[in-house]
């Protein structure tokens, strides 16, 4: 092309110097001319032949152009494909509509169909979706939205398939009007289905929820009835058993032949022995109907499983089996948990030990597991020498009313529910009941507790014996007792009588008002249930200022045979100052006189733990032991035999201990026999042990050595003292 140029302008200068020689030198005219048309002809044949270049060059470019835009159309069809979309393009004034391959696929459509009218289209609408989608078209030609519908359409086979159709104008006329519109086309049937497959099962849910609802509502409402049967089975049987159980230790304080005497005890045992299952039922009950609460109060552990001991020692005894107990050092003197669910656990844990172990050792020992600054995480374990549990049963021992032996002739008792009631008490406390055991060797039963770490002071020592004494003053306290069971009635004058106090009994509220607006009463024992006015309403009045009582601060307290969860806290709400549970127990009636009446006397000093030189108190106090036991001579009788019989081993073992310098051993025997010491009241003893658990904890095993032999001479004097006695 720059060649043909070049030349044009090279021959038009030729024809201007041709022409000018012409006119300067015509004899050359002819000459010049031929040239001049030799060099046109040459000129003409260049440009042709640069005119037909650029011509093929151009038609190689738009070849090559074409040829992309077939890839691009190529790959879009792919694409187009892949993602399923059917596409389609509407000439709207021509009224036809181009698809592409996929949409036809998508309706089962040949090739024919890539290119129809409007029309057809038309007819391959679902008849009932066809008003909405042709309404839906012409509101976005008017308005100018993209247009937008979910419908169905018909295949070339009859069926329906659910679509999402879109699209939106492209172009215009010079008035304005849509001339031409594209849109995409996406078979959504699978999705359809399974929305259609979900709202179902939302159904199902819902209904299956609503149901589920209604059997929660239904269960709760069980649960409460249950609760509410057996507070009301609870009162029912505690109150004849109150007076089994009363009226058996009234009439063990009298004169009583042998006979009578061991039938007296069988009828009080097996009151207490249906107490007790009475107690695990309701126990059972309350947790799992998440009623019970765990308190958390400062105590003294050490005391805790002393006292815990003191009842479970004589059970040992009597099986000829050593029973001793010990805390870790770095264990904390005083903690904050729920001192009574720990000595449940503990009892029933031990209880089962001494049960299944015919002979050896049932220990309960305490260990620090972690510490923070302000808890504690305590591990309880009870181990025993016993029969041990075969591993396959060790799962499922904890069950409910589940035993190792289940058939009739088993040897040994029992309900199985202190161990479902353990397992449960240490899952509120956020552990669990762990067993390890080996058959016929023993087991090891342990469980963990969170404790709270409690002030060191001003926690009352409970080793002090805290009993109810008036003396010959005990009858200027006048007593009301509000109950209207005749046999609770005489077990609770009774226990008071024995106090030395003054009784007098109504048999409802509206007569205790009438009592205590006539005469100055000192103490209210108040029945909750009772005919005409219960115990609750009676307190409310008493309480009003506006009420002729002649003391509306006179302490009230519950005498009831209710024992679920929330009756303390309604008696205290009702304005009562304290309560105790049927059957009443004479050490909670003493314990509760010394605390309103406030004539507990002088408290005993506990014993010195100070040099071993100092002065011992006497060996031996049958009077305080006598007291402690209600005045009954015939367990007074057995814990002496008791004592007798396992004390002799604790010292054999201690010498032994001793002798090989294993101070923990010597501590946790010495501990042992300071506890089971104070219990018989052999009081020198008692210290004399003390002193050597404190030696011992210490390392100083030569001053241990050197109290063993005072201990044990102490030991004989109480011996002679007491078979004396």
């Amino acid at each position: 092309m720059s060649i043909g140029v070049g030349y044009g302008v090279l021959l038009g200068l030729a024809f201007w110097v041709g022409w000018r020689l012409c006119q300067a030198r015509p004899a050359i005219a002819p000459w010049v001319s031929l040239f001049l048309a030799a060099g046109s002809a040459l000129g003409v044949t260049i440009a042709f032949r640069s005119i037909f270049g650029h011509r093929l060059e151009l038609e190689r470019v738009l070849e090559s152009q074409r040829e992309v835009l077939r890839e691009k159309e190529q790959r879009l069809e792919w694409a187009l494909a892949a993602t399923g979309d059917g596409v389609w393009d509407w000439k709207i004034q021509s009224g036809s509509i181009h698809h592409n391959h996929q949409w036809c696929r998508i309706l089962g459509l040949d090739d024919r169909f890539l290119e129809h009218a409007l029309d057809t289209f038309e007819q391959q609408i679902h008849p009932e979706d066809k008003p909405s989608v042709m309404e839906r078209i012409r509101r976005s030609l008017e308005t100018g939205e993209p247009y937008a519908s979910e419908h169905r359409m018909l295949r070339a086979d009859g069926n329906a398939i659910h679509v999402v159709d879109r699209g939106n104008i492209v172009e215009r006329n010079e008035r304005g009007e849509p001339t031409r519109m594209v849109g995409s086309m996406v078979d959504v049937t699978e999705r359809k289905l399974a929305e259609e497959e979900l709202r179902e099962t939302n159904i199902i849910l819902e209904e299956q929820t609503a149901r589920a609802s209604t059997l929660a509502a239904e269960a709760e409402f069980a649960s409460v009835s249950k609760s509410d049967f057996l507070a009301n089975m609870s009162h029912e049987i505690r109150t004849p058993m109150n007076g089994v159980i009363g009226m058996a230790g009234l009439l063990l304080d009298t004169q009583l032949d042998p006979l009578q005497r061991k039938y007296a005890e069988i009828v009080r045992q097996s009151g207490e022995s249906l107490l007790g299952l009475l107690n695990d039922i309701l126990d059972l009950s309350k947790i799992e109907a998440g009623k019970l609460e765990l308190e958390s109060i400062p105590f003294q552990l050490a005391e805790l499983l002393e006292e815990t001991a003191a009842l479970l020692s004589v059970r040992a005894a009597q099986k000829g089996l050593e029973f001793v107990w010990a805390v870790d050092s770095a264990v904390p003197r005083t903690i904050s948990a729920d001192p009574g669910r720990i000595r449940q656990i503990l009892t029933n844990l031990a209880g089962n030990a001494i049960k299944f172990t015919e002979k050896g050792r049932v220990s309960v020992m305490v260990r620090l597991e972690s510490r923070t600054e302000t808890q504690v995480i305590l591990r309880f374990s009870v181990q025993d020498t016993g029969i041990g549990i075969p591993p396959e049963k060790i799962k499922g021992l904890c069950q409910k009313f589940v035993q190792v032996d289940a058939s009739t002739t088993r040897k040994y008792g029992g309900t199985g529910l202190g161990l479902a009631i353990s397992r449960q008490l240490a899952e509120l406390m956020g552990s669990r009941l762990e067993i390890e055991s080996v058959l016929g060797s023993g087991s090891v039963f342990s469980f963990c507790a969170s404790c709270g770490l409690g002030p060191a002071e001003g926690i009352p020592d409970r080793k002090v014996s805290r009993k109810f004494t008036l003396g010959g003053n005990g009858g200027k306290f006048r007593i009301l007792v509000a109950e209207d069971n005749q046999v609770n009635q005489l077990v609770a004058v009774g226990i008071l009588e024995k106090f030395g106090l003054r009784v007098d009994v109504v048999a409802n509220g509206l007569e205790a008002l009438r009592s205590l607006e006539s005469l100055p009463y000192d103490l209210v024992f108040m029945d909750v249930l009772m005919p005409e006015m219960d115990g609750f309403e009676a307190t409310t009045r008493i309480r009003d200022p506006d009420s002729p009582v002649l003391d509306h601060r006179i302490p009230i307290v519950a005498m009831t045979a209710n024992a679920m969860r929330g009756d303390r806290e309604m008696c205290i709400a009702a304005g009562m100052d304290d309560y105790v549970s049927k059957p009443v127990n004479p050490r909670e009636v003493s314990t509760v006189l010394e605390r309103w009446l406030r004539r507990g006397g002088a408290k005993a000093q506990a014993p010195s733990r100070s040099a071993h030189h100092e002065s011992l108190p006497p060996v031996y106090d049958r009077t305080a032991l006598l007291e402690r036991l209600m005045g009954n001579e015939t367990i007074l009788a057995k814990v002496v035999k008791s004592f007798a019989d396992t004390m002799a081993g604790q010292l054999t073992g201690l010498e032994e201990a001793l002798a090989t310098g294993d101070a923990i051993r010597s501590a946790q025997l010495a501990h042992s026999i300071k506890g089971a010491s104070a219990n018989a009241s052999a009081k020198a003893a008692s210290v004399l042990a003390a002193q050597l658990e404190d030696a011992c904890a210490a390392s100083r095993l030569q001053e241990a050595i050197e109290v063993r032999p005072r201990l044990v001479e102490a030991f004989e004097q109480w011996k002679e003292a007491a078979q004396g006695s």
